[in-house]
């Protein structure tokens, strides 16, 4: 995908409570590829209200959570990192574009960050099965 199409199809708001939201201050600002000094995109801008929006959404989703089973919490993580996994390049465009430099460190940045969503699920393949357990 090329960078025009990549910014048009990529979310400018804000994605809280499972939904994707304008600021509630309406503020947008713009993003800027500092290697050519071009307008990329106009995005949300989020503020304080943004911020205990978010929070309360968490707070209010974490009870659901805790009660899943762990095997079921990994396998939410095994999707995320399977989707972003499969997104490695579309990530790694965006952030040279957003970025100004070279595509291969936004690859490898992508790269080093990406496992670590199989960290947050508690440790290794070996601890809980990536296998649903339905």
């Amino acid at each position: 995908m090329n960078a025009e199409a990549l910014i048009a199809v990529t979310p400018k708001e804000l994605f809280i409570g499972g939904r994707w939201h304008e600021a509630a201050s309406g503020a947008i600002f713009a993003v800027e590829n500092p290697a050519t000094a071009t307008l990329l995109a106009e995005v949300a801008e989020a503020g304080l209200t943004d911020a205990w929006a978010a929070l309360a959404s968490a707070h209010d989703a974490f009870p659901a959570w805790r009660s899943m089973p762990p095997w079921a919490r990994a396998d939410i993580l095994r999707r995320a990192y399977s989707a972003m996994t499969a997104s490695t390049e579309a990530l790694a465009l965006l952030m040279t574009l957003e970025t100004g430099r070279p595509l291969t460190e936004s690859r490898a940045e992508v790269a080093e960050v990406v496992p670590s969503v199989v960290e947050l699920r508690g440790g290794g393949p070996g601890v809980i099965s990536w296998r649903s357990r339905a």
